[in-house]
């Protein structure tokens, strides 16, 4: 009740005072760690994720929990390798893969493309595992990283495998990239980011009208 009325301060002493009575319980040490992460302390929060995954290794709620605070605190590839525990079988399978790219696209800089080619690592996994409209969005997103570093010459290995895309040319890869920003905004015509997106579309295929 605190928790959800934003009374953050309370609520975690209402959750310190719950562990001390239900020592070795996850769910008030859970709770604990979301409301450190709602408070901004993102070190604690990420202790307390940990000590829930060490008993719970596939809580999802833990572990994206823990992705973002470590991301928060820039420790990416902590945050890879927490990310890279979660079920295929997950309702948050693509969030993760999300999160996965935009460290590696967004993150991490500069864009490599080591970086590259493990963000289309992720778009390969979730291939056939979602009917989600933000494949298309972390598909779009890969394609154009992949495509602006082909642009540049600056893709190694040149060739790209992501999802049903295959190639080396950073033509082929731009069309790839308008394509998924096309199949995502028709499937999802009013996301919060519309503007950006129309914006990138337009950006990776100049040469189309929209």
């Amino acid at each position: 009740m605190l928790e959800a009325q934003s009374s953050l301060k309370e609520a975690a002493e209402q959750y310190r005072t719950l562990m001390s009575e239900l020592p070795g319980e996850l769910p008030p040490i859970q709770a604990l760690a979301r409301v450190h992460a709602r408070m901004g302390n993102d070190t604690e929060a990420v202790k307390l994720y940990l000590d829930v995954l060490k008993a719970d290794p596939g809580n999802t709620e833990a572990i994206l929990g823990a992705s973002a605070a470590l991301c928060n605190l820039q420790r990416w590839q902590e945050a890879i390798k927490v990310l890279s525990n979660i079920s295929e079988m997950s309702a948050k399978f693509i969030d993760a893969q999300l999160l996965l790219c935009d460290i590696y696209l967004n993150r991490i800089t500069p864009l490599t493309s080591q970086n590259v080619h493990a963000a289309a690592e992720a778009v390969n996994v979730s291939r056939g595992h979602t009917e989600d409209a933000r494949y298309y969005l972390l598909y779009a997103e890969v394609c154009r990283a992949a495509y602006q570093l082909a642009r540049d010459n600056k893709l190694v290995p040149t060739k790209i495998s992501i999802a049903h895309t295959s190639t080396s040319q950073a033509r082929e890869l731009a069309f790839a990239a308008e394509d998924g920003y096309r199949q995502y905004l028709l499937r999802e015509p009013h996301p919060s980011e519309r503007e950006l997106l129309v914006r990138r579309k337009c950006k990776v295929a100049p040469w189309r009208p929209w």
